[in-house]
């Protein structure tokens, strides 16, 4: 019997602080690599489209706290 589930990826730590200290309580979206800001704002859906109109077009969206605690993205 053949276990047909994907393998287990390795989590990475990444510290987003410095990148995402500009941005408290907005909705930000990352490029692929997740080395870069391409847009923010106070809804996803704004921040989707400014994304796009920079010529992202699949970005990670997340949503930046006020207090900076971690979260996975």
């Amino acid at each position: 019997m053949t276990n047909d589930t994907p393998t287990n990826k390795t989590l990475l730590r990444i510290d987003f602080s410095q990148l995402l200290a500009t941005y408290p309580n907005q909705w930000v979206a990352l490029t692929a690599d997740e080395s870069k800001v391409v847009a923010s704002g106070i809804t996803p859906v704004e921040v989707l489209e400014r994304a796009q109109q920079a010529g992202v077009t699949n970005p990670i969206l997340t949503h930046v706290s006020k207090n900076h605690t971690p979260h996975v993205i």
